[in-house]
């Protein structure tokens, strides 16, 4: 599965980074430099991977490395919406379910969630029904008047193309504080 990464860095730091990135991942990573940041494609490896590689850099470089991650297939529109807030944010290794707690903007809270809702058929309604219903997809289909089948769809479609199964508390939680942030 292929990776997207922005890494926040030093311009002191990018060379000495990108160094150390091309002698561990060799021929399986593509690095561009834009807005103070390194933003990696990365072929065939796992996050545990990643996550132990970036634990390495830290050790070895003696840096602390803030970066976010996504497997999106559109992950340009995605890395856009949280470039802004990540280059303001601390310390940490994000991805996109654990940067939202983190997002205060109503405007930006609003556009992720139609980026992550987009496609699926989930829209304000269902998330508030999923909730209601304490993530009953019967109670929820129900009261929205749809076959609980269509709604299984669309959330199956949500966990397809995002990752967020809205039939889990966490993720139902996390798409209600964009609607309410």
């Amino acid at each position: 599965m292929k990776q997207h990464i922005l890494i926040k860095t030093t311009p002191q730091a990018n060379e000495s980074m990108i160094n150390a990135l091309t002698l561990v991942l060799g021929m399986h990573l593509e690095i561009r430099e834009k807005d103070s940041c390194l933003w990696l494609d990365i072929d065939e490896i796992t996050e545990e991977e990643l996550e132990s590689i970036f634990q390495s850099l830290e050790s070895d470089l003696n840096l602390l490395i803030s970066f976010y991650h996504t497997t999106s297939d559109q992950y340009d529109r995605e890395l856009a919406l949280v470039c802004s807030s990540f280059l303001q944010s601390t310390y940490g290794h994000y991805n996109l379910k654990s940067f939202i707690p983190q997002i205060k903007s109503k405007s930006l809270a609003r556009e992720l969630f139609h980026f992550i809702t987009d496609g699926t058929g989930i829209d304000e309604r269902i998330i508030l029904s999923m909730a209601e219903s304490d993530l009953n997809v019967s109670q929820a289909s129900i009261s929205l008047y749809m076959h609980r089948n269509t709604l299984l769809y669309k959330i199956e479609r949500l966990e397809e193309l995002r990752g967020f199964d809205i039939k889990k508390f966490y993720d139902l939680y996390l798409l209600f504080y964009l609607l309410k942030a």
